[in-house]
C-alpha cells in the first residue's frame, strides 16, 4: 500500500477540504470536456453493423502493418491503442476510414494491469485527499495469470480512474472501447465474505459501469469482453437459479448496452453452464440488438473449420487465435485466411 495515497492533509479544516474538493472535481470536469472536444472528428456508430473482426493487442510493427492493410469494410478492429506510436495509429485509423471500418481501443474495467499500478498511484495522488482510498479496499484479489488485480468496480475513485482513461482513449481518434475484465464481477458473485445486499450492490456497479461507456459518448462502439453472467434477462445469486437480479438483457433494448459481446474461447465447454448463456447469446444476435461475436483458441478449440462453421451457424462472428495469451504477439485469424 502507498502512504501518501490516502495520508490527511495537515492543518485543513473540513470546510476548506470541501471547498478545495469541489474545485478539484470542477477542474476535472473541465479538462475531461476538453479532451472531448479536441477528439478529431468521430464517425458514428450507432447504425453501424460489423461483419468481421480482429483482434491484436501488440505494437510490433510489421503485425500492425499487416492488420492496416487487410483491414476490410465494416471490419471492427480491437487494438491496444496506448501501446501503438502515434504515426502508425493515425495511419491505421485513415485506413479505418477509407474502409468504414472502426478502430476500438482496449479498456480494462474490472482490473488493474501491475503495468499500470504507478500511473494509477500517481492518478490517486493528486486527487483530494476525500477522494483517495487505500489501494487495498479497492482490490479484492490479485490475478495470476494475467499479473493484475481485479477491482470493486463500485468504488467512485475506480470509477474517476476509468473516465479519465476513456477521455485519453477517445482523443486518440478511437471509433469506440473494447471493454475487458467485466468477468470480475463473477467473484462478486461467489464472494465469501459479503452479504446478498452486498454482492448485489457490487453486480448492479458493474452493469451500470458497462452502460455508462455508451450512454456517455452514445456514437461510439462499444464491445464487451466476457462477462457472460451478465448478459440474460436475469443474473443468478446462487448456483440453481432460484434468487436471481435483472441483467444487461442484450436481447432487449436498452440505450446503454453495448454494441457487441464477445465470447471469448467459444465452444469450448458443454456444461449446463455454457448452454445456458449460449441460449442467451442466440437470443441476442437473432434480436439484432447486439451483436455477438465469438474468439475459438487452438490450444482448446483445436479445428478452426469446425469452429467457424459452428459460430456461422448460430449467426455470430468469429475469429481464431493459438491461444488467450499469444494476443500480443500475432492478431487473430478470420475464416477466410489459412
Amino acid at each position: 500500500m502507498d502512504a501518501d495515497l490516502h495520508s490527511p492533509q495537515p492543518h485543513s479544516s473540513p470546510s476548506g477540504r470541501l471547498l478545495h474538493a469541489r474545485l478539484f472535481l470542477a477542474g476535472l470536469l473541465l479538462s475531461l470536456l476538453t479532451a472531448c472536444a479536441q477528439t478529431p472528428a468521430q464517425v458514428d456508430s450507432r447504425d453501424f453493423n460489423a461483419t468481421s473482426y480482429q483482434l491484436y493487442y501488440g505494437h510490433e510493427g510489421a503485425e500492425l502493418k499487416r492488420l492496416t492493410g487487410a483491414l476490410v469494410d465494416q471490419q471492427v478492429l480491437i487494438i491496444d491503442s496506448r501501446k501503438i506510436p502515434p504515426a502508425s495509429l493515425q495511419e491505421l485509423l485513415a485506413r479505418a476510414r477509407q474502409k468504414n471500418a472502426r478502430v476500438l481501443a482496449y479498456l480494462s474495467i474490472g482490473e488493474l494491469d501491475s503495468g499500470e499500478r504507478a500511473t494509477f498511484a500517481a492518478f490517486v495522488a493528486q486527487l483530494p485527499a476525500a477522494q483517495q482510498q487505500p489501494f487495498e479496499q479497492l482490490a479484492l484479489e490479485w490475478n495470476e495469470k494475467f499479473a493484475s488485480w481485479r477491482i470493486d468496480v463500485s468504488s467512485p475513485l475506480w470509477q474517476l480512474w476509468l473516465q479519465q482513461q476513456a477521455a485519453q482513449l477517445a482523443a486518440q481518434g478511437v471509433h469506440g472501447l473494447f471493454l475487458d475484465t467485466p468477468d470480475t464481477v463473477d467473484r462478486y458473485l461467489s464472494h465469501p465474505s459479503w452479504t446478498r445486499q452486498q454482492r448485489i450492490e457490487k453486480t448492479r456497479a458493474m452493469i451500470e459501469l458497462i452502460r455508462s461507456f455508451k450512454q456517455q459518448r452514445p456514437q461510439d462502439f462499444i464491445l464487451l469482453n466476457r462477462g457472460l453472467n451478465l448478459i440474460g434477462e436475469a443474473v443468478w445469486l446462487n448456483p440453481d437459479g432460484s434468487d436471481t437480479i435483472a441483467g444487461l438483457a442484450l436481447m432487449q433494448p436498452h440505450p446503454g448496452n453495448p454494441d457487441a459481446v464477445l465470447y471469448e474461447n467459444a465452444y469450448a465447454s458443454t456444461d449446463p453452464w455454457t448452454q445456458r448463456i449460449e441460449t442467451d447469446l442466440r437470443a441476442t444476435a437473432t434480436s439484432g440488438r447486439t451483436q455477438v461475436f465469438t474468439l475459438g483458441y487452438r490450444d482448446t478449440m483445436g479445428d478452426p473449420v469446425k469452429f467457424f462453421a459452428r459460430t456461422n451457424a448460430d449467426g455470430f462472428i468469429g475469429a481464431f487465435a493459438n491461444s488467450s495469451t499469444s494476443l500480443h504477439q500475432t492478431g487473430t485469424e478470420t475464416a477466410e485466411e489459412p
